[in-house]
């Protein structure tokens, strides 16, 4: 996250990966071709379901929602 705030993006802005998947219930994701946020975060655990929602240029823009309403067990 530092590499981000150093770029010049508001720090208030930015939150860490587990703090932005505890927080909200239901929310988008912008897949980018070679990152792996989305593969490692998200369709790796059970706690999520996803669903295509469309496209921007090269990237997948994904809606993303806790599955059943409950927040997923790594959150405390």
């Amino acid at each position: 996250m530092k590499i981000w705030k150093d770029l010049g993006y508001w720090s208030d802005r930015l939150t860490q990966s587990n703090e932005l998947l505890c927080s909200f219930s239901e929310f988008a994701v912008i897949d980018s071709p070679g990152l792996l946020w989305f593969e490692e975060r998200i369709t790796t655990r059970p706690d999520f379901e996803y669903q295509r929602t469309g496209s921007l240029r090269e990237g997948t823009v994904w809606l993303v929602r806790w599955k059943k309403g409950a927040k997923p067990g790594f959150c405390q």
